[in-house]
This record gives C-alpha cells, structure tokens and sequence, in this order.
C-alpha cells in the first residue's frame, strides 16, 4: 500500500478480521493459526485502523483515501447500526447477517463468528459484530436460472408469482452445504415435494421461498441469541 511516499505493508482491520487469521480477541495474527499453516508472522502486515491517513492517495484523481472497510462491515456502519444490537442482513451472492455487539466480541458455537467491525482512529475503541452467514442466496436464484426454471435471475419473481403457492414442493439451497446454524458442509441441494402437477412456476416460488427461510433462519438465531 502506497502511504505518502513510503511503500509499507499494512492491512485494515476489518478486512484482517475476516481472513479468519487475525484474532478479535486478542487483537493479534494468531500464533495457533500461523503455525497450523506454517505462516511466519513476519510476513503478515502491520495492522490499521479503518479511517486515517494510511491508506495512500487516488492519483489519478488526487484524492486521499481516508477509509478502507469490509463490505458488510461498510453496509452495517453505512446504515447506522452503530448501537449495541442492531442487526442487519446484508444480501448479494451470500446472505450476511451482522449483530452489533458493542465493544465486545461474541463467542458462538452455531456457526457465527466475531469480526471487528470497525476502529476509526490508532488506539480508538473497536466496535465488533457477530456474522452468520447462509452461502447461497442470490447463488440459489442464479442457479434455478441455470436450470431452466425461468430465463433469468431478474424474471424469478414474475414466474414465481404465476402461482400462489409451490403446490407442496420444498427446496434446499445447500450449493456449497448448508451454514449457520445447522453448519453441515456436506449437505446437498433439493427438491422434495414433486408431484404430477408440480410446474417450473412452483419450483420457482420454492427457490425463493428457500432464500426467505434460511434469511429469516440464520437472523433469528442471531436476534434473540438463541444458540
């Protein structure tokens, strides 16, 4: 990273966080990791906060970089859930559920895991968050397109809405397994409920309606704490 007229090796915060090699609780590259890769930490960056002067400039533009974050990081501050609590989905290729937990990281054995969420200044307080993630959501729209079920991922919805239910038919969104909380990676995808009448309208509906349940899944989990 280009800082003034010095090349220096940093990393923002947030981002080393989420490598899962930087730890929130200790605030350190974390040695069990480093040596369960064989990483020395030598050359791991010097860690910095996400908002200063550190990050370089935009020469083409001549504008200084005062901020590098995480995208659900930057989601979650964007939309000010700054206070202890908040909660928000974050939704593209995956659904990303953030919960606010203040100044505190949050240990979980359902799958979520503790990211700094953002530092504003060298040596300020750290705000932290607790992630859930489920893998396939826009994935899972992409692939009913793939499959033939409606000619693209924009048009799901109107083909789903030909309908008004899926007529008994379920899918699983398990792409890539199945994350938090149920955290089986060899899970598969499904669909169950096939009858003689099913249509590409009720498989349709069934997709999306996947990606609504394992939203509200994964949120509710994080919401009330229940793990």
């Amino acid at each position: 990273m280009n800082a003034g007229n010095l090349n220096e090796h940093i990393s923002e915060i947030t981002n080393s966080t989420g490598s899962g090699v930087y730890d929130p609780f200790t605030l350190c590259w974390s040695p069990i990791v480093l040596a369960v890769f064989g990483i020395s930490v030598n050359c791991l960056p010097r860690v910095v906060p996400t908002c200063g002067s550190q990050f370089g400039r935009f020469e083409e533009f001549g504008l200084p970089i005062l901020s590098i974050a995480g995208d659900t990081n930057s989601a979650m501050f964007g939309e000010r859930m700054i206070s202890v609590g908040d909660c928000k989905i974050t939704m593209g290729t995956g659904a990303f559920v953030d919960l606010n937990t203040g100044n505190e990281p949050y240990p979980s054995v359902k799958g979520a895991y503790p990211l700094v969420g953002w530092q504003l200044e060298e040596g300020g307080p750290i705000t932290y968050l607790a992630e859930a993630d489920d893998n396939a959501c826009g994935a899972a729209v992409e692939w009913g397109a793939r499959t033939g079920f409606y000619p693209s991922p924009k048009e799901s919805e109107a083909v789903a809405r030909e309908v008004n239910h899926t007529a008994g038919v379920h899918f699983i969104p398990a792409l890539w397994g199945l994350s938090s909380p149920i955290n089986d990676p060899s899970a598969k995808c499904a669909l169950l409920g096939l009858g003689p009448d099913t249509s590409k309208h009720h498989c349709a509906r069934a997709i999306l309606n996947s990606v609504a349940f394992r939203s509200v899944q994964v949120t509710f989990v994080k919401k009330t704490g229940k793990q």
